[in-house]
């Protein structure tokens, strides 16, 4: 059965056709059919993908800036970025669904479907990429339209109210026939064609247009310098002159004397010969050597491709870049050429690649840039931007606040995040160090009635007071001057409390302690072979 009279045997979207019956503009999705409606919801490409190619193929400055986003762009790879319940992003896993994306293709890899939608939207603009069951097809973008659509399947304008893509046409066989005539295409539906297209046209709906269209002019006088430079040296590599005789001579003479001259003196094998001139021949030059002009004009060219491509100069190994270049100017250029062009273009990927995936609902398809190699420069700073994050957190908690809403605050920078998550616990610097509370003014007379009213707390000072008493018998105060000490403070001794000692003690010492738990009075009796100085 030959290819334009089948209808595609995809399960999905047959499926869908069978059980829905959607159709656009009359035709079934997933036929092959021809569209012709002058242009009217049709989209089609820029015809410019061939000498884009053309340009990559030959110049090599359009190259190595191709290269250079080539090789940067591939090294990621895909994983559901989770999404909590307050929309803040969360971690990074992977689910069986995103082997599609691992392996796309026998013998294929995620780099390798990079690679080809950096090379497809470097030169048209525009990447398709169409889900085949369990695998990944590269869609050539020049032989693809944009079908615009309504919600009712019918081809509308791209200016009309309530217009989207409803489709895409692929040619797997080419546009023309050749015998004058078009071929047919297959109509894919939105959802089986991931369609990346970093750069928006203008002048279109959603077709993506190439960063070459606004260089073409640059790369041009690139291609005609390098042609110009090959002159030189194949004319002598010596500046243009002019040759006067001293005598007339005949068009035979002439075409003779031009031979042997070219034949002498033309060619970079002849280049830094002296010349011999007879005959009162004279050369005289009228132009002028390749000079540092030359080599600051190509430098400019070069500059203005690297611009329009997002890539320093620097980073792509050019002139204009090395010029300047110091190892301080490479990291800062590596730094800009990955965050403002290569992560843009990253999440922009990841975004057109969703469509062919089924996400969790609490995820969405992200990028992981952790095994990145030229990342890997960076962990210094990501180290200390993480030292940073870590003493975030560690204060706010000191502070009393939640750890997992201090730790989202810090990796979020958006500290008013932690408002009313605070656990009621203060400091320690301002809790008092008696009852774990914060100290109060014993000045205000709320706070003495407060102390006054707790039993604990006054039978906790009694005890501290008489402690320190004790210890100051004998060496500080007498036995009497510790009895006023302690009336003072309000502390009622035992009968036989604190005797002054004359020598030995007449029986064992005992002194009233404060039990603080249960406000009762118990007797502590000195061991025998205390200190005999002391008093009790």
């Amino acid at each position: 059965m030959k290819l334009g009279k089948r209808l595609v045997s995809r399960y999905s979207l047959t499926q869908y056709v069978q059980d829905v019956g959607a159709t656009f503009n009359g035709n079934p999705l997933g036929a092959y059919q021809t569209y012709d409606t002058n242009g009217i919801g049709i989209e089609p490409p820029r015809m410019d993908y061939d000498r884009n190619v053309a340009m990559w193929q030959s110049d090599p400055i359009v190259y190595t800036v191709v290269q250079t986003r080539l090789l940067a762009f591939s090294e990621v790879y895909f994983q559901w970025l989770g999404i909590q319940s307050d929309g803040q992003p969360g971690k990074l896993f992977g689910t069986k669904e995103l082997d599609i994306l691992e392996t796309p293709w026998i013998n294929g890899t995620t780099g390798d479907l990079l690679a080809w939608m950096e090379l497809d939207a470097s030169f048209a603009g525009n990447a398709y990429i169409w889900r085949d069951g369990d695998r990944l097809q590269r869609l050539r973008p020049d032989l693809v339209d944009i079908l615009i659509g309504d919600s009712s399947g019918n081809q509308v304008p791209s200016t009309a109210l309530g217009a989207e893509v409803a489709g895409y046409v692929y040619y797997p066989d080419g546009r023309d026939n050749g015998l004058g005539g078009k071929n047919d295409g297959v109509l894919l539906a939105p959802g089986e064609v991931a369609h990346y297209a970093p750069i928006p046209d203008p002048n279109a709906y959603a077709r993506g247009m190439s960063w070459l269209q606004p260089v073409i002019r640059e790369v041009s006088a690139d291609q005609l310098m390098v042609e110009h430079r090959n002159n030189f040296f194949q004319n002598a590599a010596t500046p243009n002159m002019i040759v006067k005789t001293g005598q007339n001579l005949t068009e035979e003479q002439r075409n003779l004397f031009e031979r042997r001259m070219s034949a002498k003196h033309e060619g970079s094998r002849n280049a830094y010969k002296t010349m011999l001139l007879e005959g009162g021949a004279d050369a005289t030059v009228v132009g002028s050597d390749l000079s540092t002009a030359f080599v600051s004009v190509q430098s400019a060219g070069e500059n203005r491709i690297t611009s329009a491509a997002g890539v320093p100069g620097i980073i792509a190994g050019l002139k204009a870049g090395l010029d300047a270049a110091t190892y301080s100017n490479y990291g800062q250029a590596r730094r800009r050429f990955l965050d403002l062009t290569v992560r843009p273009l990253w999440r922009m990927a990841a975004g057109a690649l969703a469509t062919l995936v089924k996400s969790p609902s609490d995820a969405r398809l992200w990028y992981d840039d952790r095994y990145v190699a030229a990342l890997q420069e960076d962990a210094q700073d990501a180290a200390n931007i993480a030292q940073t994050k870590a003493t975030t957190v560690s204060t706010l908690v000191n502070a009393g606040f939640d750890p997992d809403a201090s730790a989202q605050a810090a990796s979020t920078g958006l500290i008013n995040t932690v408002v009313g998550h605070h656990s009621g616990l203060t400091s320690v610097q301002l809790v008092g160090p008696d009852d774990g509370q914060p100290v109060a003014d014993s000045s205000e007379p709320e706070a003495r009635a407060a102390d006054e009213a707790d039993p604990i707390a006054e039978a906790r000072q009694r005890a501290e007071v008489i402690q320190k008493v004790y210890l100051g018998v004998g060496a500080a105060v007498t036995t009497e001057e510790a009895r006023l000490l302690l009336a003072e403070a309000g502390i009622e001794l035992l009968p036989d409390g604190l005797q002054e000692l004359e020598g030995e003690p007449a029986e064992d010492p005992v002194l009233p302690v404060v039990d603080v738990e249960t406000t009762e009075t118990v007797e502590i009796v000195e061991e025998e072979g205390s200190n005999d100085n002391e008093d009790l």
